[in-house]
């Protein structure tokens, strides 16, 4: 598979996301627990979602520009890498499963953006 179209599925995966937190922020129970319920965390996940959302966009808006585009890779690797590290932390405080599934697939996202963006580095980068 090539570059672009790894960056492409990639940002796919990530305005998918953002749009299940967005309109669903109960998806969140396996992970949050019964505070994913609660109104004020529905409006944090949902921020969250919106994120995730708006940076899917912009990978998927810079497929034109290439160097635009793989730092908008990089910022989505970087912010799945604060998820992971945030969901980390909250697994060991929980010992929740959902929480595991959770800092499992923020890490996979973030060594998938590190990866894609190598790639779409300039080949005299």
């Amino acid at each position: 598979m090539d570059t672009d179209t790894m960056a492409t599925l990639y940002a796919g995966g990530r305005i998918a996301l953002g749009t299940v937190l967005t309109l669903l922020p109960g998806a969140t129970r396996p992970w949050l627990g019964p505070v994913a319920g609660d109104p004020d965390a529905k409006t944090a996940i949902r921020i969250a979602g919106v994120r995730d959302g708006l940076l899917g966009t912009a990978v998927l808006g810079t497929r034109d520009a290439p160097d635009i585009r793989r730092t908008m890779v990089l910022l989505c690797a970087i912010a799945d890498t604060a998820d992971a590290l945030m969901t980390a932390a909250d697994l060991v405080r929980t010992r929740r499963p959902g929480a595991a599934m959770t800092t499992a697939a923020a890490a996979g996202g973030a060594v998938a953006g590190y990866v894609i963006a190598r790639r779409l580095q300039p080949a005299n980068g």
